[in-house]
């Protein structure tokens, strides 16, 4: 994910340095007007994705059924509490299913709003292919700001035991 980001950054930068060196060199204010703006946004984006990094408390619950059998569809339950003063926008939630295929091990979750001290309940499913003893988690929460021009990430080790 940082590397998505990392060409976001690369073209800001450029953008904001080529805007500041043609104001400099010319006398049109737009241009100077253009630096300060660009610079603006991304100071507001990131004081916002910073207070609401902090200004959050996220409690998370997994529920799931202990044991499975081999190619079954294990359904799991996640419950997200936000316990903090401030709601959260632009929140992914990424769960780390060790007992599924190769390419579906990393689910990605998109929560859009989630208001302060409310809760939601995710439902999704993943294939067990194989049979064993797997810990699934931990938990990743990424926070975005409205531009989606920087990203905060919290691990939360929250682990859940499952037999197949």
């Amino acid at each position: 994910m940082l590397k998505l980001f990392l060409r976001k950054w690369i073209f800001l930068f450029i953008i904001i340095i080529s805007s500041l060196i043609i104001g400099i060199r010319t006398s049109i204010v737009f241009f100077h007007f253009f630096f300060w703006f660009l610079i603006s946004v991304a100071l507001i984006n990131l004081t916002w994705v910073s207070v609401e990094y902090f200004g959050t408390r996220l409690y998370l619950v997994r529920k799931i059924i202990s044991k499975t059998e081999e190619d079954d569809v294990l359904e799991i339950e996640t419950l997200i509490k936000n316990n903090g003063f401030l709601p959260v926008f632009n929140l992914v939630l990424e769960d780390s299913l060790t007992c599924a295929d190769p390419k579906e091990k990393k689910k990605l979750l998109l929560i859009e709003y989630l208001g302060a001290r409310s809760h939601l309940d995710i439902r999704y499913d993943c294939l067990c292919p194989l049979r064993g003893r797997y810990n699934l988690g931990p938990f990743v929460v990424y926070f975005f700001d409205p531009f989606s021009l920087f990203f905060f990430k919290r691990t939360y080790y929250i682990y859940s035991e499952l037999y197949v």
